[in-house]
């Protein structure tokens, strides 16, 4: 049985396009995915060619892995096919097998085919994508032990990872010494986003108050009084310049404002309250979370948002000038799935022009008409400068939000 999709909301995105976004799920872009990576070890490779064949050389990572658990998840929840539900479960007992350290809820970074260590060090991007993963493979399962172990996974990320400011140390030594790489806002976003999977897929009121508190930190010291949030720190989490690298990901902006207003929705924060005074902070309905998420998706329309061809460019440097002229698959998918949210929830219809511009950008540009699925980059003279449909950071998984975001 398919699950049908909710009632359109006023505003949302024509009925047609909702259709399409649900073909595209549920009879192209899922079963290619399980065709190409399922297998009876549950060790998922995702570097795959343009026909989806595997590539030569092929390893799994925690991100890879358990975005995949989670697309397969989705497909069974919307489908009941229950060859999802054992891809879920093949793919977590893999996890659990072949990744898993020595300590409760820590995890090295990379297996090959065999399932033997390539890379011991523990990344918190990819621990907060366990939990993640592991989330949605108890709420499709029902197993205990998938729960289980996102729990002692999220405790590890707040104890082990947490640093003296209260961000997260993105990458530690087997022996659980900081490496030293740049601090990023990247892992605690992802962990924001799997603490609300684990306290709504999973039924954990303590990790929707976990969420909330980390949501507050990144309020209180990373946004910036214009509602910018830098992507790259200094160890005590003061926004890298120019000269250091430092940069605005638009993508980011994009997928944040989604994140707080799905905050909203499982409860793990209130629209209460008074608006800061960021930009659009004082217009629409909404509170404090909605009004960032909105002045959130105004920055990036106003520096990322190609008013001629739709769609997003990214990054940007600090002072708002657009590094490379490129577009991503991953920030278009950001950028519809919060601009659809924000029209269609908290009746934002300056948002349908970008938003429906940029629809027809993926559409016409980065779905590939002939093999399927989705190309990863669109230069600007319209070139693609790669067209595999997989690898360690592609697997789709931005697209499947987009798609349940635009189709139910």
């Amino acid at each position: 049985m398919t699950a049908e999709p909710t009632g359109r909301r006023a505003g949302s995105a024509a009925e047609g396009d909702a259709a399409w976004f649900r073909r595209h799920l549920l009879d192209d872009l899922l079963p290619r995915w399980l065709r190409a990576v399922d297998c009876p070890s549950g060790l998922f490779m995702p570097q795959l060619d343009r026909a989806w064949q595997p590539k030569e050389r092929s390893h799994a990572t925690l991100v890879s892995q358990s975005r995949l658990i989670y697309n397969f998840a989705t497909g069974f929840r919307l489908t009941d096919d229950e060859r999802y539900r054992l891809a879920v479960q093949r793919g977590a007992d893999a996890l659990l097998a072949h990744f898993s350290a020595d300590e409760p809820g820590v995890w090295s970074w990379s297996v090959d085919e065999s399932g033997s260590i390539l890379d011991e060090r523990r990344s918190a991007y990819g621990h907060a994508f366990v939990v993640f993963g592991l989330a949605h493979a108890f709420a499709a399962t029902g197993d205990e032990r998938y729960r289980a172990r996102a729990r002692a996974t999220a405790h590890a990320l707040r104890t082990r990872f947490r640093d003296a400011h209260g961000g997260l140390i993105p990458t530690l030594e087997r022996d659980g010494s900081d490496v030293g790489a740049t601090r990023s806002q990247n892992p605690v976003m992802h962990f924001f986003e799997a603490l609300l999977a684990l306290g709504h897929e999973g039924a954990d009121e303590e990790s929707l108050r976990h969420a909330a508190e980390l949501a507050e930190w990144v309020i209180g010291e990373l946004v910036l009084p214009d509602g910018i949030l830098p992507e790259l720190y200094s160890d005590d989490w003061q926004p890298l310049g120019e000269a250091q690298g430092g940069r605005t990901d638009i993508g980011h902006q994009f997928e944040w404002a989604y994140l707080l207003s799905r905050a909203v929705e499982v409860g793990a924060l209130s629209d209460a309250g008074t608006p800061a005074p960021w930009v659009g902070g004082g217009k629409g309905e909404g509170g404090l979370p909605i009004a960032l998420g909105r002045a959130m998706i105004e920055n990036g329309l106003r520096l990322g948002y190609d008013t001629a061809s739709g769609g997003i460019w990214s990054p940007a440097t600090p002072d708002g000038r657009i590094l490379h002229r490129a577009k991503g698959w991953w920030e278009q998918c950001e950028a519809a799935r919060a601009l659809h949210r924000y029209a269609t929830r908290h009746g934002d219809t300056e948002c349908d022009g970008p938003l429906a511009a940029t629809i027809a950008l993926c559409r016409d540009r980065f779905v590939d008409g002939e093999h399927g699925g989705w190309f990863m980059r669109i230069e600007p003279d319209g070139t693609v400068p790669s067209t595999d449909k997989g690898n360690e950071w592609k697997v789709d998984y931005h697209v499947v939000g987009l798609c349940l975001e635009m189709g139910w």
